[in-house]
């Protein structure tokens, strides 16, 4: 079904209500959803679907309570325009990103330490829901949305209100029968939907045998039992859906969602557009009400795989994608390091490091932004462009330093002002500081570092680092969450001269997997 505009009654109602419609975005299951914006010039973006509240006295007593329903990874109600008796707009979050659908045919699957992360804080989500009484009732790979900043949504709340069949694939057996969706229904979707997202199993034995090895195959496989175990026929053999979250945490550290580069998500977006077809929809019975629980004792283990996706991806880099043929080429007389990074040969045959042809100066395209201070004493930074393995390795722990000190303007002391890196960075930290939030405790520990290749006015160094465990705490002082160290993980930093020393411009995946990758 084509997408249309949006019905005068409509349109006039969300005037007077204080919001302009801008077009259509879609059409779903149940129905046409339209994008808004407030008169009052909030850029924020609403999403509107219209919802029959006359059908069935029910759904006005589901819509009350799910204006109630507060949480990071659910789609916010923002408001709710009568339209005409019976009948209302609801307007909810627009979450800007790609959904679940879009990432997957454009970055591949995702690790078992991402499926955490994917998995944790989205089964909190349906947590929130069931504790008042709800369900979301369509979790899907089109209704996650990976947000900018690497936090997965859950969006298309309509579920919760009016009956919904939910999306093949991913529904329950239950459900596909036409019975109502129930909590376990929802907890079933997640686990599908996360199922889907990993590599298949690997033939049983595999591997190199190495311990390390096993360990990580053994947290995988414990991964994708316990999500196998969550998709059992039975509903009442199925974990609730805190359960799963705090199943899936004690069985994999939370690892950062990768987003790829805009343009591979926008490619994908749109031949999913072009292949999706319309979906059924199922009356069903209210959800069960659970009664609303505090859960307070799960914030540390939801903050951590947050913060797995705020930040630890951003300690190891924001990472943006090669192109297809760049990364496929072969390279003319590389070598392979001991990192399985693409070594470039020594330059003119006298100095393996390459440094003779660096020459300081302003980036091609780059501003040339003002000289900043460097916040720790390290010095060496601004005149590191006589060696850029070693203004690697110093560049990856300052960087730790400023993103610690919450200091944007600060970021310049390691990245080129505009740069794809240093952007990337400015919006990890606008979000930590909208959030309140600061990290204490972090260090960065660089265990190596080699020059990947070097040309006039860019060097290329493989890096390999971990990071340790820090808190993220409130204005107040009070910890919000804990987060446990990370794992070793490589990434080639692009660096390129400044009147200022080296500077990172972009941070690129390694030829070929590190340490830990």
């Amino acid at each position: 079904m084509e997408p249309s505009a949006a019905p005068p009654d409509v349109v006039a109602a969300l005037l007077t209500g204080g919001y302009r419609v801008l077009g259509p975005i879609g059409c779903g299951a149940q129905g046409p959803a339209w994008s808004a914006v407030a008169l009052d010039g909030a850029p924020d973006r609403v999403v509107v679907r219209v919802v029959d509240l006359a059908a069935d006295p029910r759904h006005g007593a589901r819509l009350d309570r799910l204006r109630n329903v507060r949480h990071e990874h659910l789609a916010r109600v923002r408001d709710v325009v009568a339209v005409s008796p019976g009948t209302a707009a609801l307007l909810v979050d627009h979450i800007p990103g790609p959904t679940l659908a879009a990432l997957r045919p454009a970055r591949g699957p995702l690790s078992a330490g991402e499926a955490v992360t994917l998995a944790v804080p989205l089964a909190d989500a349906l947590e929130a829901l069931h504790s008042a009484g709800l369900v979301h009732g369509d979790v899907s790979p089109a209704n996650i949305v990976i947000g900018l900043d690497g936090r997965p949504v859950l969006v298309d709340l309509l579920g919760a209100l009016t009956p919904s069949a939910g999306t093949p694939g991913f529904a329950a057996p239950e459900v596909c029968r036409g019975e109502a969706c129930e909590p376990p229904g929802d907890v079933h979707a997640l686990a599908s939907v996360v199922l889907a997202q990993l590599a298949p199993p690997g033939p049983a034995g595999a591997g190199t045998g190495d311990s390390a090895d096993f360990a990580a195959s053994s947290d995988d496989q414990r991964v994708r039992d316990l999500l196998t175990a969550a998709t059992d026929p039975d509903p009442r053999l199925r974990l609730a859906a805190r359960e799963l979250a705090d199943a899936c945490f004690r069985a994999h550290v939370p690892e950062p969602i990768m987003l790829p580069d805009s343009a591979v998500l926008a490619r994908a977006e749109l031949a999913g557009l072009a292949s999706r077809g319309g979906r059924a929809t199922t009356t069903r019975r209210s959800s069960r009400h659970r009664g609303r629980r505090v859960w307070r004792a799960h914030v540390v283990r939801l903050g951590a795989a947050v913060a797995a996706v705020v930040v630890c991806g951003v300690l190891s880099f924001a990472v943006s994608q090669r192109g297809a043929a760049e990364a496929d080429a072969p390279v003319a007389g590389v070598e392979t390091s001991a990192t399985g990074v693409a070594r470039a040969p020594a330059l003119g045959g006298t100095d393996p490091s390459g440094i003779d042809v660096l020459r300081p100066g302003r980036a091609t395209g780059a501003p040339a932004g003002p000289a900043v201070a460097p916040v720790t004493p390290t010095q060496a930074v601004a005149t590191a462009a006589a060696d850029p393995v070693d203004a690697a390795r110093r560049l990856t722990q300052v960087r730790a330093e400023v993103i610690s000190a919450g200091d944007v303007g600060a970021l310049t002391s390691v990245e080129v002002p505009g740069s794809r890196a240093q952007l990337a960075d400015a919006a990890i930290l606008t979000d930590l500081a909208a959030r309140g939030l600061r990290i204490e405790g972090l260090a960065v520990e660089v265990t190596a570092a080699e020059l990947v290749s070097a040309v006039e006015n860019r060097a290329e160094i493989a890096v390999t680092s971990t990071t340790s465990g820090y808190r993220l705490l409130r204005p107040d002082g009070t910890t919000e969450s804990t987060v446990p160290a990370g794992r070793l993980r490589t990434v080639v930093l692009v660096l390129v001269p400044t009147s200022d020393g080296l500077r990172v411009t972009d941070v690129q995946d390694p030829a070929g997997p590190g340490p830990g990758a």
